[in-house]
């Protein structure tokens, strides 16, 4: 067994939650809206629209515990959207504590790159295989070759196997 000390760090603290139970009519801008009073404290959110089928939810990742208590308490009552529909959401800490890694962002284009640049200089230097001129050696190994695959009997095409038999 994991002693809790060996696991990541984002894992140790409990300051992520999930919103579950989100009407179909709350998009992502009015529950943002909704947690403003957070905003200054959010540091990773996810937003799920809710379905025909199943109610949105939102992940949400806040800079303390103390700060994820306060969120819960707030969030687990009745709420009011901005057309002042009522819905009550549940609001729980999640159990998997981890967020996805940032995304990495590339700051060159590929175009303007050394390797695409040395290889496109290349391409336009090297010659065109159909410009170049055989040797009479290779010619003639070319129109050997042709001449052996013109020989070679065609495969005929029959009719295809039937598996059954017929009445």
């Amino acid at each position: 067994m994991i002693e809790r000390s060996e696991l990541p760090r984002h894992s140790q603290s409990n300051n992520k939650v999930v919103v579950r139970k989100i009407p179909n009519y709350v998009d992502e801008a009015e529950f943002t809206q909704l947690a403003s009073n957070f905003s200054k404290h959010i540091l990773w959110m996810r937003f799920h629209k809710s379905s025909k089928k199943t109610p949105g939810k939102c992940f949400i990742q806040l800079d303390s515990p103390q700060t994820a208590q306060e969120f819960l308490s707030k969030f687990n009552g009745p709420l009011l959207d901005a057309k002042g529909k009522e819905f009550t959401p549940e609001a729980e800490l999640c159990l998997f504590q981890g967020v996805p890694p940032p995304p990495v962002s590339c700051n060159r284009d590929f175009y303007e790159s050394e390797e695409y640049l040395g290889f496109q200089e290349e391409d336009q230097t090297s010659e065109d295989f159909s410009e170049q001129t055989l040797t009479p050696q290779e010619a003639a190994l070319v129109t050997s070759i042709h001449e052996e695959e013109k020989k070679k009997p065609k495969k005929k095409r029959g009719r295809p196997r039937r598996w059954h038999k017929r009445p």
